[in-house]
C-alpha cells in the first residue's frame, strides 16, 4: 500500500521480540500475510520490514514467525 497510509508513530523495546503497534495497522499486516497453521508455507511467506528513524529493518517469514507445538507434538504456526 502507498508509504503514506502505513505511517504511524512507533515505539522500539529491546526487551521483547514481539512486534506491536496499532491495532488497525497490525490487523492489516496480518491479513496479508496468509500463513498456514501446520507452517508449511512459511518458506513461501514475504519479507516484512519497517522504517524506523530513517533506517529500513527487514525481517524473513522466520524471524515473525512464531513456532508452538500442540499438545499432540503438532508444529503450529501464529504470527
Amino acid at each position: 500500500s502507498d508509504e503514506a497510509e502505513t505511517k504511524c508513530r512507533a515505539v522500539l523495546d529491546t526487551g521483547t521480540s514481539l512486534i506491536a503497534g496499532p491495532s488497525e495497522k497490525i490487523a492489516t499486516l496480518i491479513a496479508d500475510i496468509e500463513i498456514e497453521l501446520d507452517c508449511n508455507n512459511v518458506d513461501e511467506l514475504p519479507d516484512i520490514s519497517f522504517v524506523i528513524g530513517g533506517r529500513e529493518f527487514e525481517f524473513k517469514p522466520r524471524d515473525y514467525i512464531l513456532f508452538s507445538n500442540s499438545s499432540l507434538d503438532q508444529q503450529k504456526c501464529r504470527i
